[in-house]
């Protein structure tokens, strides 16, 4: 990282060794044209601010027409016209970075992609025009018009030129748009004709003001440019094909680098004398700079006698600079620690090397600190090495955040990975070694590609390619344990190059358990989705149920037994009581059927809904049944759970066998079954002697849509479960694979008995008085006025709540009012039957209301007695039912 407000010969050094390098891993001009760029957008930044020096850098190259690609001659064409399309040479954007994205992408700078070097348009642009003009294309000399523009040579080999101050020039334009909004104050810019006459150019635009000094120490990153540039001017764009005659070069050996390569770096050691002779004769006269700088630093001769050292080396010290000069580095920091660190590596640049390591110093000014240093040779005239520069930068609280990183890597529950370009693990810590079963040595061996189970090798090598652009990047994968489970990994990785090399530092999450809850939380809106569409499906079923069964009955009321079509009719009723069942089991698993209680024997109700489900199976029931068990249950879902159960055992033994049924009073005080109260309860068992269920699956029989048979949707047992648990029981099951399986229900008891069935037919019934039926079903309207009347009653059908009001209202003061309405409890688009049944009663509280529902919701039905009605007829029901209903009130 450089500073550019504090830019130094150091630095300088550095910078030009660095885009040197950069030649051998390119193979085109607009490949090392982008490494260059990139490097001096990164790394010139100021670490205070958190700001990059520069808002822009670009990297420009002129071209003979015939060298553009297709799509910039067409560009050319399009832009300028045909009559520019014969101009000798264009100015190209080879790359570009900055602080804007679009300002990464050469393609999207249209602008700027290609610039014909015409007098007409040059003449128009007079930052091109002076950029040009020091590189002997002249065409519009403007050098004198512009006092901001300053050229700090004027040799065509080399060039720096500077804008001072940008706000007051007319070179720099677009002051509105880009200058004052991105606060650029000064504009930098080098480049140089290379072998092929062709020039390069790089332009920088800075946040911070450059000076002379500054801008002359950009003379050897100008040479160092050209250098890296040299080898690659026969192959320009990195997809051009190898021109017709032409060798192809290698970066670093090939024939044009041989030949310039000696003469360029001749070039740069000569203009780097001359920078540090014009800046200084020595470091020494350097002050103004040096001591500017918040670094410490030093000049030592051949015997490491300090010659001078910047302020900031005093303060390190608590020492006079001019006493510090009496010493050498052996007094000021003693024999063990320069004997240790200190010496080897001056003696190594004294010879020549640069050199840079670490070490831990102790000044008496600050005490123990970790430094980061720099050892740089200095040649006299002679060329022979007579001083040392050493910079010095203080990393100890980065030295103390690594040390806590590498302790928090070594504890964090995280997994931690470090990966080389290639893939291969370089380092990982135990959390990941806990995490997948392996070992830290089996890990090392491996690669990312062996661990990775979401994507192939090719799509994980164009993952590594995009993290290495992006620099960072959090993503969520699956990674593979060693005995093969698949984990779900939350992924943060940052990319980053140490000694040259590419390395991705990795934290790994287990999001497994996350990842199941988010689909438990998916699935469950998921059910009550389908829980939603199941509760009106069963309410508009049961609708059309009860329309059609109390048809039959009248018509089976008319029909003699002995007649062949009275048979019919009894299997159409049997047929609809399956439907009922299938309505009902649509209702308790959708949360909408609330028990409706009444007191039942449960034995009685076991027997008939054992017995009802082994017809023509080969499974037969064994009942062992403690008599007098009574239980307040809505008997239409409890037949339903036995059922279920049942049915599950009669699967179990596809070549049949035994189902056992148990009953038994038991008292529960909340130990044996925390999720119940205490109190008496009636313990039901049903057990099978079939193929049993495995540890995997018996956790999960309960779920809604789980199921191990071929044919099922999954939702008997999830019904099961859910009707228990409105009822205010608890079921569980036991099962050994081969033995057979056991299905526990506790229902709370009741002490109260069953009332005594009397069996009584419809003709023993008679009725008198009006009543009101308030349905929107008209075959059900047209079904209860039928049979009301043949019991004796007037009656008055309506359709909907505001002709039941109208009609209510018109009676309340006759000689005849209604005594009894049954009300639908919804309607469709209108006022339903609590609407209703609140009007009626503040009106006339001797009316006797009775509740009608294909399904309920919010407990109304089960509570319907607080609502102001008397009774409730859940739909389908019966001409049986209904008498039974009348009976009651």
């Amino acid at each position: 990282m450089f500073n550019l407000s504090n830019f130094n010969l150091p630095d300088m050094i550095k910078a030009g060794k660095a885009i040197r390098a950069m030649a051998d891993s390119c193979h085109s001009t607009e490949e090392i044209a982008f490494q260059i760029t990139r490097f001096i957008y990164r790394n010139f930044f100021d670490i205070q601010s958190k700001s990059n020096n520069f808002v822009l850098v670009r990297f420009f190259m002129t071209l003979p027409f015939s060298r553009l690609p297709l799509e910039l001659q067409l560009l050319a064409a399009k832009k300028f016209g045909e009559r520019y399309c014969n101009t000798e040479k264009w100015l190209t954007l080879l790359s570009t970075h900055g602080d804007l994205p679009l300002w990464n992408d050469r393609r999207k700078s249209k602008e700027h992609q290609i610039i014909p070097l015409n007098e007409d348009f040059i003449s128009s642009s007079p930052m091109i025009n002076g950029l040009l003009s020091q590189f002997g294309i002249t065409l519009n000399d403007i050098s004198n018009r512009d006092k901001t523009l300053r050229i700090t040579d004027s040799s065509s080999v080399y060039n720096v030129f500077f804008v001072s101050d940008t706000k007051e020039s007319p070179v720099v334009y677009a002051k509105d748009d880009f200058v004052i909004p991105f606060s650029v104050k000064s504009a930098l810019g080098f480049g140089g004709k290379l072998v092929d006459d062709s020039i390069f150019t790089v332009l920088l635009f800075s946040k911070i003001k450059i000076t002379e000094e500054i801008a002359t120490m950009f003379k050897p990153i100008a040479l160092n440019t050209k250098y890296a540039v040299s080898p690659f001017t026969e192959r320009i764009f990195a997809e051009e094909t190898k021109m017709p005659g032409k060798e192809e070069h290698d970066p670093v050996k090939g024939n044009l680098l041989k030949t310039t390569g000696a003469d360029i770096l001749e070039e740069i050691l000569q203009v780097t004398e001359d920078v540090v002779k014009t800046t200084s004769q020595t470091l020494r006269k350097y002050e103004q700079i040096v001591n500017s700088s918040k670094e410490l630093m030093s000049v030592i001769d051949r015997n490491y006698v300090h010659l001078t050292v910047n302020d900031e080396y005093a303060k390190a010290l608590n020492m006079e600079k001019e006493v510090i000069k009496r010493y050498t580095l052996l007094d000021v920091f003693g024999q063990e620690t320069f004997m240790t660190s200190i010496k080897s590596n001056i003696d190594k640049c004294l010879s020549g090397q640069e050199i840079k390591y670490r070490a831990w110093l102790n000044f008496k000014g600050r005490g123990n600190r970790f430094m980061e240093i720099f050892c740089y040779p200095l040649y006299d005239k002679e060329k022979t090495i007579c001083e040392v520069v050493i910079n010095a930068h203080d990393i100890t609280d980065h030295k103390h955040a690594e040390e806590q990183y590498s302790t928090i890597i070594k504890t964090t529950e995280d997994g931690f990975l470090a990966v080389d370009y290639s893939g291969g693990l370089i380092d990982v810590n135990e959390s990941y070694c806990r995490m997948t079963g392996y070992s830290r040595d089996e890990l090392l061996t491996m690669s990312i590609h062996d661990i990775e189970a979401n994507e192939s090798s090719m799509d994980i090598s164009k993952h590594i390619d995009n993290v290495a652009r992006k620099g960072h990047d959090r993503f969520e994968t699956l990674h593979r344990s060693k005995n093969g489970a698949i984990i779900n990994v939350e992924v943060s990785t940052s990319y980053m190059k140490t000694a040259g090399k590419g390395y991705f530092f990795s934290f790994i999450r287990d999001v497994t358990t996350r990842k199941k809850m988010e689909e438990h939380i998916e699935r469950t809106h998921k059910l009550e989705s389908i829980g939603t569409l199941a509760g009106g499906i069963a309410h508009d079923f049961n609708n059309y149920l009860v329309g059609i069964l109390l048809n039959i009955q009248i018509i089976k009321m008319k029909t003699k037994q002995d007649d062949k079509n009275y048979r019919i009719l009894e299997t159409i009723e049997k047929a609809i009581s399956q439907a009922e069942h299938l309505s009902n089991q649509l209702l308790a698993f959708s949360g909408w059927g609330e028990p409706v209680k009444k007191i039942m024997n449960i034995n009685e109700l076991l027997e008939e809904a054992t017995e009802f489900t082994l017809k023509g199976t080969n499974t037969k029931a064994v009942f062992k049944l403690k008599n007098h068990l009574y239980a307040e249950v809505d008997k239409g879902q409890v037949y339903q759970v036995i059922t279920n159960i049942v049915m599950n055992a009669v699967h179990a033994m596809p070549d049949g066998g035994f189902v056992e049924i148990h009953s038994d009073s038991v008292k529960i005080d909340g130990k044996e079954i925390a999720l119940l109260k205490n109190g008496e309860y009636i313990r039901i068992s049903v057990k099978d002697y079939g193929i049993g269920i495995s540890d995997e699956h018996l956790s999960r029989i309960f779920d809604p849509f789980f199921t191990t048979k071929k044919v099922g949707k999954g939702l008997g047992l999830a019904t099961t479960y859910f009707i228990i648990q409105k009822h205010g029981g608890h079921i569980s099951v036991d099962s050994t694979q081969g033995v057979g399986t056991t299905f526990h229900i506790c229902l709370p008891a009741s002490k109260k008995k069953a009332e005594k069935k009397v069996a009584e037919s419809f003709s023993q019934l008679n009725g008198s008085g009006k009543v009101l039926v308030v349905d929107d079903n008209k075959e059900l309207r047209d079904a209860m006025e039928l049979f009301l009347t043949d019991l004796g009653y007037y009656v008055v059908c309506v359709e909907d709540g505001e002709k039941a009001i109208t009609a209510f209202k018109e009676s309340c003061g006759s000689a005849d009012p209604f005594v009894l309405a049954f009300l639908d409890l919804t309607i469709p688009g209108g006022m339903g039957g609590k609407e209703i049944v609140g009007y009626l009663i503040e009106e006339d509280h001797s009316i006797k209301a009775v509740m009608m529902s294909g399904y309920s919701k919010n407990e109304i039905m089960a509570n319907y007695r607080e609502y102001g009605f008397h009774g409730v007829l859940k739909k389908p029901f019966t001409f049986e039912q209904l008498c039974n209903l009348l009976r009651e009130l």
